[in-house]
């Protein structure tokens, strides 16, 4: 029964997803649509969606422009009768139903009657939703919120009798109205604080009744001819208990776009509660103020994605004379992190009666270093030759100096004894002397100077002097080592940073702040250029060094632990690398603040964690709420953020929401081709996704067409057991496949697989063999398909962290099976297969149609 239950709420919640793009002036494609929905609600969205189009025909072949027909009895008198009520005059229709102005008749008082349209009062889930919207509104009691009088249904149609408001009109229309004026009064923002507070009241109340209404708007917020606000139309409110134990999984996009929360837009699987309200009337209050739309777009999906993406501008920039402590109330409701909004209605109208009374409101202008981030984001650097060297020797400033002398003051207040204060400023020296040799390197009289020129002139005065000073030719050695690194160039770095480690080694102790950074940065390198254990080697090493000599705490020992995280997930310790992530993640939110790169970087790390083990939902939470810090914090260009949207995109496609994915990372890839050279690694792993991508829907030429265009770069960069290279090399097998080129296809997959052995290599070894299997079910040779996935089963299981992950494999196993005939062994893997498969799995009804069909040839064998 609860299983029905939910099924029916996603196909409600789907049709109102449907309803919502329509009203946001989207006609969406049927069919793209509902392939995007979930397997098992779309034959009863398909007939509510059929449903919904014939009533559209039939009110349009009657004249009437949207809703439903509604047939209502004359009197004798020749007015209109419904059960109790006279109807007046018809005040409004909407998708599914039509508003009048009534009397009832036992009570002689006017109504405002909703109608639902008979059309859909044959359809219990439109019956719910409206009585729902019944129950709710009866129990708000509040002057701000419309009241329900009376529900129930007279001559076969549904009806609920509301509080009615005089002249008709809505804050929608006001706000056009007010749009074509020239001046607009001198107390106009103060109405304006004294009516968003009376609002906020009523929606405060309904919060306290655990309703939200997940629908704000101005068309949804009344006025009366006292200029009073009612809110109306809670028929996409929920109770409290609805949204706690409703499976997230399930939920779909409701409410209309341009008022939608960040995470309503992002069919957030953290739930949507009550202050998902807030940021609507946030943007509700921005388009009061301002007479535009916080999120605009041409389309539904575009509008999403700026809720998501972009933070509008300040009210008080886009219109002179709104006060800035009412643009500062405005902004702070629309946070995208909900976090950092108003956590209560009642807190978000408290800040307005503030305003209102000329006392110090609560919400506060971001910090000088989120204003500095939004002031670069609109004045970027425009020369692109230059910014490439400067944002890379960016990178290796804030590695030698942001990690310890932007952040000295947190540092050596730890430090206790005198000796410790005399090498912290010996540190700041070491830092002078390198910061003084990189200006040298950039003294140049051509306006801009290039990455390679800058590498090339380094590496000569390093030749030609320093040879008395080894430490910092050691350090320089290091800087130049980080510099190849960013420019994508791994294996160019690594003997520049191990001669740095030997002569470091050899001239300060083994565990000095340098030696240990140097070790850092050998162990990040080492992972880059896939030699995984190597890198994990040097990290711990770091790790155990940075926790004695600076402590747990130290932003410091902090990074290298986040680094180590991410080597003990790419060695397959997904266990061992979620401990420590989250570990680090926890004391960086003590000692540096969630807002911070360090955090972000863990974060960020922890979300890839969390997809190898499966949990997807926790994984994509954390990815957004960091790209609403990065953006704040540094800008959506920045190296950090691109790399969350980067992830983002991975997550997206791991759900297979392939055309969200695609936005994601075309926009990611061409972020990263503004601040990376062409041939760089970033760009490569954000093109090679975008390709995946393209095939994942089908385009396999664009897909070829851009693994085949990177795989001559990547070779280049890397070994050709690079785990870059051997992913495109696969990818180009697979795209000979999908084009029907059997031979090449198969000789390649044969190639890998010999090439990159089970032991060595097992995920490409796995990916080759199996590769080879669809080969040979093209072919129809079966005993050949079976030999080749039980070779790939165990060594999945093995390898890749237990069953769950040899599931589409075991199905492949039992489909040759029963090719073959095998019916026995191939249904008990059939049977299994479904038992373990959640009812969420977009393979749930493909593995149960493979269950059926083998269970009735086997019904069939046993008859003959």
């Amino acid at each position: 029964m609860e299983g029905q239950d939910a099924k029916k709420k996603k196909t409600e919640e789907a049709f109102q997803k449907w309803l919502s793009l329509l009203k946001g002036g989207d006609t969406p494609e049927t069919i793209q649509f509902l392939a995007d929905q979930d397997v098992d609600v779309r034959a009863g969205l398909e007939e509510m969606l059929g449903q919904y189009k014939n009533l559209v025909k039939e009110t349009k072949a009657a004249n009437i422009e949207g809703g439903g027909h509604v047939e209502i009895a004359d009197a004798p008198s020749g007015e209109k009768i419904l059960g109790d009520f006279r109807l007046l005059r018809e005040l409004g229709r909407g998708g599914v139903g039509v508003v009048w102005e009534a009397e009832q008749v036992s009570l002689g008082r006017r109504v405002a009657l909703k109608l639902l349209a008979p059309h859909f009062g044959n359809n219990p889930l439109f019956i719910e939703r409206f009585q729902m919207e019944a129950e709710v509104g009866s129990q708000i009691s509040h002057s701000s919120v419309i009241q329900t009088l009376s529900v129930g249904e007279a001559s076969g149609t549904h009806f609920i009798a509301q509080e009615l408001v005089s002249g008709g009109k809505n804050l929608a229309d006001e706000i056009s109205f007010l749009r074509g004026k020239s001046e607009l009064g001198e107390n106009r923002y103060r109405e304006v604080a004294e009516f968003f507070r009376k609002v906020a009241e009523g929606l405060a109340a309904a919060h306290g009744l655990d309703v939200v209404h997940r629908d704000l708007k101005p068309s949804n917020i009344l006025l009366t001819d006292a200029g009073d606000p009612k809110v109306a139309d809670f028929g996409l409110a929920k109770i409290k208990d609805e949204l706690d134990f409703e499976d997230s999984d399930t939920e779909q996009i409701v409410g209309t776009p341009y008022y939608m929360s960040p995470e309503q837009a992002a069919s957030s699987k953290i739930g949507v509660d009550h202050r998902t309200d807030i940021f609507s009337l946030g943007a509700t209050l921005y388009e009061a103020l301002t007479f535009q739309r916080a999120f605009e777009g041409d389309t539904g999906p575009q509008v999403l994605e700026r809720i998501l993406m972009e933070d509008p501008p300040d009210p008080d920039d886009v219109r002179a004379g709104i006060p800035s402590e009412l643009s500062l109330i405005c902004m702070k409701a629309l946070e995208k992190n909900r976090k950092r909004r108003y956590q209560t209605m009642a807190d978000f109208g408290a800040d307005l009666e503030r305003f209102l009374k000329d006392e110090p409101i609560k919400a506060r202008k971001p910090g000088l270093h989120i204003r500095a981030a939004k002031w670069s984001r609109r004045h970027p650097v425009l020369s692109v030759s230059g910014s490439i060297a400067v944002a890379s020797f960016c990178v290796i400033s804030w590695l030698l100096a942001g990690n310890v002398s932007a952040r000295v003051a947190a540092e050596t207040a730890k430090q206790k004894a005198a000796g410790a204060a005399a090498v912290a400023v010996e540190g700041k020296e070491k830092r002078e002397e390198v910061v003084d040799f990189l200006v040298g390197l950039f003294q140049s009289e051509k306006e801009t100077v290039s990455a390679e020129e800058v590498l090339e002139r380094g590496e000569r005065r390093l030749k030609e002097s320093l040879a008395e000073q080894p430490v910092l030719r050691a350090r320089l050695l290091r800087t130049l080592g980080e510099v190849h690194k960013n420019l994508g160039r791994y294996e160019t770095s690594e003997p520049f940073l191990k001669e740095a480690l030997v002569i470091l080694e050899e001239h300060l102790a083994p565990k000095s702040e340098d030696a240990l950074d140097c070790l850092h940065s050998l162990g990040a390198l080492m992972i880059d250029l896939d030699k995984i254990s190597e890198g994990r080697a040097f990290l711990e090493r770091s790790v155990a060094g940075k926790l004695e000599v600076l402590g747990e705490e130290s932003p410091s020992t902090l990074f290298t632990q986040s680094i180590l995280a991410d080597a003990l997930r790419k060695n397959l310790k997904w266990a061992e690398a979620e401990a420590l992530g989250r570990q680090t993640l926890e004391r960086q939110r003590r000692v540096l603040g969630l807002v911070d790169e360090d955090t972000i970087g863990t974060m960020l790390g922890l979300a890839e964690t969390l997809v190898k083990r499966e949990r997807v939902n926790e994984a994509e939470d954390l990815v957004r709420q960091s790209l609403g810090e990065l953006k704040s914090l540094v800008g959506l260009d920045h190296p950090l953020a691109l790399l969350a949207s980067h992830n983002l995109g991975s997550i997206l496609y791991s759900q297979q929401r392939l055309d969200i994915a695609r936005d994601v990372f075309i926009e990611t890839l061409e972020g990263r081709r503004r601040i990376y050279p062409p041939d760089h690694s970033y760009v490569t792993t954000t093109a090679n996704n975008l390709a995946a991508v393209h095939f994942g829907l089908g385009e396999y030429g664009k897909a070829e067409s851009i693994w085949r265009e990177r795989l001559p770069s990547l070779r280049k960069m890397f070994s050709d057991s690079h785990q870059m290279v051997v992913v495109c090399r696969v990818n180009l097998s697979w795209a000979a496949l999908m084009a029907g080129r059997f031979v090449e296809a198969e000789k390649e997959f044969r190639a890998l697989a010999e090439e990159f052995t089970a032991e060595e290599f097992p995920e490409y070894h796995i990916n080759a063999v199996e590769g080879l299997a669809r080969v040979a079910a093209v072919k129809k040779d079966w005993l050949r398909v079976e030999a080749l996935f039980r070779q790939t089963i165990p060594l999945r299981e093995d390898h890749l962290g237990g069953p769950q992950h040899s599931q589409v494999a075991r199905a492949s196993l039992a489909d040759a099976l029963f090719m073959q005939k095998k019916l026995h062994e191939a249904e008990d893997i059939a049977r299994k297969l479904v038992g373990e498969t959640a009812s969420s799995d977009p393979y749930l009804e493909s593995r149960q149609a493979l269950l059926k069909k083998i269970r009735q040839a086997l019904n069939s064998e046993k008859m003959q």
